[in-house]
């Protein structure tokens, strides 16, 4: 789930920094070869980005004169490892780097873009959009599009378009490689219930500065299995660089999160491993520069976490002995109360139920939460009540001739406030039928309010 090691060049990165800190070598990290590609000065595509908050960077390229055939079997077994159905050479050489360095790509069929104009924009509420998968959907307002002028091909960081990709008559391709967003990304992902390779990414955060070597490598793969000839120079829309993060860290507070002294020569060298750069120094206090695709390390704890995963947690010796403080009689926890009215009631003779806390729109009241995307009308709401879950349940049991029903359930209702949502814990009750079990030494006793009162 670290967006820094969604590849396998990142997994390197990290394996890296481990074995030549403690097997004390000195590994380097290779960059993938490539032939570095000629450009020429001409733009048969143009680049316009409306929207920069949301697409802080673009980059383009295109290739004319490709031929679409099916990938050697080199390339088609790599992807078939990590568990990728291959589709076609162009299409596969952007999937190979999107797992190979972590960067999602995209490559568009030129052709198609009849405006010569790459647009990247938002488009106006419900406008409908016809995706990879044939399915309709309907844009929101602040969903990233890429457009053939103002005709959208594809939603930026997600899905690409039914009509806009690549296929077996595709000649010639515009390939993009791009840095949009994270939040934006993820709210148009969840919007539209998509998860794709690109998006997982997108979402938690690539190397905002991979761009170009992300293409470079697509490009010299698809000149080498696709033929074709760069028809454009290297476009690049946006900042140049992001600079690196700059975090306090404190010797003195990172050793006492760790647990153990570790010396200042051991932390400088993990840090350096990890592309950590110690820009000042004050005594305990240090400045840290960190490279800008670990975008979770921003804080000091982040940089204890670094340290620790490199130093390794089984490392850190286990005090000899622990100090505890004998205080007065404390007050139950929740979890505590829970336990005892359930063993008390299940000594009643109540059976303890469980159930969904997502529930029908039906059951609802106007204070009801409603979800972004149910997964049905029957799982529109969380619920505002235990009742319904509890008379499902006696309905459920019913149907099988199971008339005589004591259970309860302890859990959650949702409602909506002025001043926010609320949640509010709740114990529910439901007896229907006999009190006991129907038998001939006994006369049967139905239930009535008293019983649960």
């Amino acid at each position: 789930n670290r967006s820094d090691a969604m590849s396998h060049y990142g997994v390197a990165r990290d394996l890296l920094a481990a074995i030549n800190v403690r097997e004390k070598t000195n590994f380097k990290l290779v960059q993938p070869s490539y032939n570095t590609p000629t450009y020429t000065s001409d733009e048969p595509i143009k680049i316009e980005v409306a929207d920069t908050e949301k697409c802080p960077k673009y980059t383009g390229v295109t290739v004319e004169g490709i031929s679409i055939k099916e990938s050697p079997d080199w390339l088609k077994n790599y992807l078939l490892t990590i568990g990728l159905t291959p589709k076609n050479n162009v299409v596969d050489i952007t999937n190979f780097v999107c797992h190979g360095l972590g960067h999602p790509l995209h490559a568009f069929d030129a052709d198609k873009i009849t405006s010569k104009t790459v647009k990247v924009q938002t488009l106006k509420e419900g406008t409908p959009f016809t995706s990879l998968d044939g399915v309709e959907r309907k844009l929101s307002e602040n969903d990233l599009m890429i457009c053939n002028g103002d005709e959208p091909m594809c939603i930026a960081g997600v899905f690409g378009g039914l009509n806009s990709g690549v296929s077996e008559n595709t000649k010639s391709i515009f390939l993009e490689a791009a840095y949009f967003n994270t939040v934006a990304v993820r709210k148009t992902a969840k919007r539209h219930a998509l998860n794709t390779d690109a998006s997982f990414r997108y979402e938690r955060g690539i190397d905002p500065n991979q761009t170009q070597l992300a293409a470079e490598v697509a490009l010299s793969l698809i000149l080498e299995l696709a033929g074709g000839k760069i028809v454009s120079n290297y476009q690049s829309v946006g900042y140049k660089t992001i600079e690196n993060f700059t975090v306090e860290y404190n010797l003195d507070r990172g050793n006492k999160l760790i647990g153990a002294e570790l010396s200042e020569t051991e932390i400088e060298n993990i840090l350096n491993e990890l592309d950590i750069t110690v820009t000042n120094k004050q005594g305990k206090d240090w400045v840290l520069s960190v490279n800008p695709y670990r975008v979770d390390v921003q804080r000091e704890a982040d940089v204890v976490e670094e340290i620790l995963r490199i130093y390794g947690y089984n490392n850190i010796p286990m005090p000899q002995k622990l100090q505890l403080t004998i205080s007065g009689k404390r007050k139950p926890e929740p979890f505590e109360y829970r336990k005892k009215i359930s063993e008390i009631l299940n000594a009643k003779g109540l059976t303890e139920t469980m159930s969904n806390s997502l529930t029908s729109v039906a059951y609802g009241n106007e204070n009801a939460v409603a979800m972004l995307n149910p997964l049905s009308s029957d799982l529109g709401i969380l619920r505002t009540d235990l009742l319904f879950s509890l008379l499902q349940s006696a309905q459920y049991n019913s149907n099988r001739q199971r008339t005589s029903l004591q259970i309860f359930e302890i859990g959650k209702t949702y409602e909506k406030q002025e001043e926010g949502y609320q949640e509010t814990e709740k114990l529910g009750i439901l007896m229907t039928g006999s009190l006991n079990e129907f038998s001939w030494q006994a006369e049967t006793v139905n239930v009535d309010f008293f019983n649960i009162k």
